[in-house]
């Protein structure tokens, strides 16, 4: 019990963020990606360029996971309290949050990243044929069913 009453404000603070991470459909996640963007960016580039099903899920997945490291960094906190000043401890707990969401990121790239090309691909561009470079720049790349849906309210208007 005195160790829940020695990280009483991380367990706190995991709460709220456990909670913010689902409520915040990926805003939290991706604030986390450009926290952690000097480190991940020369990888995998800018969160923007990214395209398909998966960049949401990840994004939302890295906001639900990363409260976890308020646990870790509050259980080193109370172990370092008898050796270090405030000002240390401090340090290292925000260094155990930092480093927790570039591992949390760097694992959910390693299993679901895509590489543009692979995603216009997957999903399609909003002009005839494949996807090109600048579609993938410029964000023209969108999902197959969206082009479907496009063909089909054209169909529906000839037909009246």
């Amino acid at each position: 019990m005195s160790v829940m009453m020695g990280m009483k404000w991380s367990i706190i603070v995991f709460a709220s963020a456990l909670v913010l991470g689902f409520l915040g459909m990926g805003a939290l996640g991706a604030a986390l990606y450009y926290a952690c963007y000097p480190l991940l960016a020369p990888f995998y580039g800018n969160l923007v360029n990214w395209h398909g099903d998966w960049v949401w899920s990840a994004t939302i997945w890295a906001g639900v996971l990363w409260p976890f490291t308020f646990l870790i960094a509050g259980g080193l906190n109370l172990y370092l309290t008898p050796y270090a000043p405030v000002l240390l401890r401090g340090a290292g707990y925000v260094l155990v949050l930092w480093l927790g969401a570039a591992l949390i990121w760097a694992l959910i790239l390693a299993i679901s990243y895509k590489t543009p090309e692979a995603a216009c691909a997957e999903t399609g561009s909003a002009r005839f044929g494949p996807c090109t470079r600048a579609d993938i720049m410029t964000g023209n790349a969108t999902p197959v069913s969206a082009r479907t849906g496009a063909a089909i309210r054209s169909r529906r208007r000839s037909w009246k």
